[in-house]
């Protein structure tokens, strides 16, 4: 338990201050600006001093949301799995696709306008996103993206090494999403649906339901104009 709590704290802290530093940096020195989104504006400075406190708070506590994590992997099978060369490709394709899938359902579901108001709306006070931005949420919320990352590792009983790959790709992909740059699809759809919360880009990874269910229409006009 200490070793695949203390882990998955120690590169989740590693990879989300790293890239929240790494971005920051970036826009205080103007670096890469035509990939900054909307020119590279702020988010307001009260709004990202409160983040900035609740999201420290949050990550101080994170080792007691991952208790329920390791209990349910390792009843599961997954302290005991060995580890093949084949797990890699099979379950980081799964975890990507659980995760965006249940990602979206539920993100989408937050958008109904009484759940957007109650839960959602907080993680909404961000118009222009920053790398903080990516954990600043109602904890239903937090709630919902916990299982949707974590469902993948539990459901296969995946290899510990597994799962700490996992954590360093999720972790990056969304802070990189949240980070104000457009450097590729990901980051722009999201910075995007920040901006127009109305108007889809749901999903997380490049996943297939946002396609499929024709909601990043909008971005895609958007894009392509």
């Amino acid at each position: 338990m200490i070793v695949f709590v203390g882990l998955n704290w120690a590169l989740h802290e590693l990879v989300f201050l790293g890239t929240w530093a790494f971005f920051g940096l970036a826009h205080r020195q103007g670096w890469w600006a035509s990939s900054r989104y909307d020119a590279g504006k702020e988010p307001p400075e009260a709004l990202y001093r409160k983040s900035v406190l609740e999201v420290g708070l949050s990550h101080v506590g994170y080792p007691l949301a991952m208790l329920p994590v390791w209990w349910a992997w390792d009843a599961m099978g997954g302290a005991s799995t060995t580890l093949e060369w084949w797990h890699w490709p099979v379950h980081l394709l799964a975890f990507v696709l659980l995760q965006d899938t249940l990602f979206y359902w539920s993100h989408r579901m937050l958008h109904h306008k009484r759940m957007f108001r109650l839960i959602h709306r907080k993680h909404h006070e961000f118009r222009h996103v920053r790398g903080v931005s990516a954990e600043y949420a109602h904890p239903v919320e937090t709630t919902f993206n916990i299982l949707a990352m974590w469902a993948g590792p539990i459901l296969l009983a995946s290899p510990l090494p597994i799962i700490l790959a996992w954590t360093v790709v999720r972790v990056f992909e969304t802070v990189l999403a949240h980070s104000g740059y457009a450097f590729e699809g990901i980051s722009s759809r999201h910075a995007f649906h920040h901006r127009h919360p109305t108007k889809g880009c749901y999903g997380s990874f490049w996943g297939p339901w946002d396609p499929l269910m024709g909601t990043d229409a909008a971005w895609k006009e958007r894009a392509e104009g």
